[in-house]
């Protein structure tokens, strides 16, 4: 699938802090869907540079995050 920039949803211009908030959220998950989209199950778990971070691990943290709030 090809995705444009323009695709993302934007957080509204004149709403309030709530719907600010979930429509920036919003925005965040679809940017991380579309960087990682398209990743095999080995990308996900590659640790570029000295960091221990990788996609995978990010994706289970964003995750756990949004089922505890």
């Amino acid at each position: 699938m090809t995705l444009i920039l323009g695709d993302r949803p934007e957080p509204p211009m004149d709403g309030d802090e709530a719907a600010s908030l979930l429509g920036s959220l919003e925005r965040m998950r679809f940017t991380f869907w579309w960087k990682a989209s398209g990743l095999t199950p080995e990308g996900a778990r590659l640790h570029i540079g000295a960091s221990e971070l990788s996609l995978g691990g990010l994706l289970r943290h964003m995750a756990l995050v949004e089922d505890n709030t």
